[in-house]
């Protein structure tokens, strides 16, 4: 299950997942290497933490470890003036990772 927040400028989505933040990151790296219309800013392996740029839009997200083969993702966007909703480029963002994992998500707004 998908779970949306909206803050003051940022708008985040988590997810748990069950896998280990490793493979969630190595999926995380496989659709950006996927997409060129995607910048990368910041990638660490170490934290499991991948920062993109698309235009106006900013994409970070990192992979947390609940336990062996359990992650919480946690993903952070801004849209920017780019004409989308935060929330839908964060869910976008979640959408095309849990596709790649070939994992089923579920949207939640908080």
């Amino acid at each position: 299950m998908v779970l949306y927040a909206q803050g003051a400028r940022q708008h985040t989505a988590t997810v748990q997942l069950q896998l280990p933040p490793a493979e969630v990151y190595a999926a995380m790296k496989r659709v950006l290497q996927n997409r060129p219309d995607l910048k990368l800013i910041n990638s660490n392996e170490r934290r499991h933490l991948i920062e993109v740029m698309q235009g106006d839009k900013s994409v970070t997200a990192q992979a947390t470890a609940l336990d062996g083969n359990l992650t919480l993702l946690f993903v952070w966007t801004d849209a920017g003036e780019s004409g989308d909703t935060g929330r839908d480029v964060a869910l976008r963002a979640v959408n095309e990772l849990c596709r790649e994992l070939a994992v089923q998500c579920q949207m939640r707004d908080q």
